[in-house]
């Protein structure tokens, strides 16, 4: 039998063995926690959809990384270890019309930019709350913008190339007054803080008192940007809460207290 299994070693030797072993064992953990590192993926892409970009701005947005991919209409950057630099809404802003970004612990962001002046804020914020969806004036523009987050990540990853070539499309709809997407995005903030919600008839500023935002038309029969929003805002068993007409100018107490029953 080897000596080592079979204990009979000298003291010196024993203190030999258990001292490689330990120092194994600390490589061992070393390396998990370098492989855990590097399964954290961050993914950032910005696009113009009304012109391009300049070779100025070009230079501009390539030097905010030194892995950034750009081109006249498109910027790309991803991150398995540290992260970007910069404001990406503040990007945004700057150079682009239609931003996305997706981290694989859970966090989903689509935002647009629009022409001051051009959206109608009023409407769009009776599908807005604080955290998840809301509208904000940058100087010259505004900002659209969604962002959604689960803890426990959520059960699928979407592929992220060309996503957004499809998301963008949205803002046009939104131009025209189509907001089924804030629909949409209103009810995954539903989804999301139900957990957390506090039944405060008696509060006036307690999001879940509002009434149920109006319901747009042609919510039964989504075209492909809307699906694929859909698939990046709301969980599988959301589906079937807007796949009915739930749209009675209800409160939010109402549609949570329906969906938690119902699921």
């Amino acid at each position: 039998m080897n000596r080592y299994m079979s204990g009979n070693l000298p003291t010196c030797e024993r203190e030999d063995f258990f001292l490689i072993l330990f120092a194994l064992i600390l490589c061992i953990k070393f390396i998990i926690k370098q492989i855990t590192a590097m399964s954290e993926y961050q993914y950032y892409e910005w696009q113009t959809l009304e012109r391009p970009l300049s070779a100025a701005e070009q230079a501009a947005v390539n030097g905010l990384s030194s892995h950034i991919d750009v081109t006249s209409s498109q910027a790309i950057v991803t991150y398995n270890w540290g992260d970007f630099k910069h404001d990406p809404i503040h990007v945004l802003a700057e150079y682009f019309d239609a931003h996305l970004y997706m981290a694989n612990w859970g966090t989903r962001r689509l935002a647009f930019r629009f022409p001051k002046g051009l959206v109608d804020v009023d409407a769009i914020e009776r599908y807005c709350d604080e955290d998840h969806v809301h509208i904000q004036t940058m100087g010259d523009v505004q900002v659209l913008e969604f962002e959604m987050n689960e803890e426990e990540g959520f059960d699928e990853w979407i592929e992220e190339r060309g996503l957004l070539s499809t998301l963008g499309r949205l803002r046009d709809d939104i131009l025209q007054g189509d907001y089924r997407a804030l629909y949409l995005a209103w009810l995954k903030t539903m989804s999301l803080e139900s957990d957390d919600y506090d039944e405060d008839e008696d509060d006036p500023d307690n999001f879940f008192n509002d009434p149920e935002p109006p319901l747009p038309a042609g919510l039964k029969k989504l075209t492909p940007p809307l699906k694929a929003l859909a698939d990046f805002v709301l969980p599988n068993q959301a589906r079937p809460i807007w796949g009915r007409r739930i749209g009675t100018q209800r409160s939010g107490p109402n549609i949570i207290r329906e969906a938690k029953a119902r699921y």
